[in-house]
């Protein structure tokens, strides 16, 4: 192969595959799945803390004792229930902290409230540490 057609294709290669690399970089992924064989993340009678938007609506619908059902994302993109968790408090504007009481809880599973839903996270808020 001849320098010049070595360069054509080291530029049409990096060409192709720039954007794409690109775009996985900063592209946010909303259906994510569990591959077989992830740790559990907790079993009832674990704290757990999840993630919420802050927003007044959210904070309205939320209080202690309330019982949130947790659905975990399969490859096929089905939502299935996996378990439940009881809200303990409220943390700063965007964080709770919840006890499973039923199931199982992995990282990145949502738990939901009416319209609402809730990012399971894998550690502790950073002002809770």
């Amino acid at each position: 192969m001849s320098h010049r057609s070595l360069c054509l294709v080291i530029l049409l290669l990096a060409t192709l595959c720039a954007p794409a690399s690109h775009a996985l970089a900063v592209a946010y992924y909303p259906l994510v799945h569990h591959e077989p064989g992830e740790e559990t993340l907790a079993r009832p009678g674990t704290t757990v803390y999840l993630f919420h938007s802050g927003t007044e609506e959210v904070r309205a619908l939320l209080h202690p004792g309330d019982v949130l059902a947790i659905y975990r994302t399969n490859p096929s993109c089905d939502a299935l229930a996996v378990g439940k968790v009881r809200v303990v408090a409220l943390l700063g504007e965007n964080y709770l902290e919840a006890v499973v009481i039923e199931g199982s809880v992995k990282i990145n599973d949502i738990a939901k409230q009416g319209m609402a839903s809730f990012l399971v996270l894998a550690a502790q808020p950073c002002d809770r540490k």
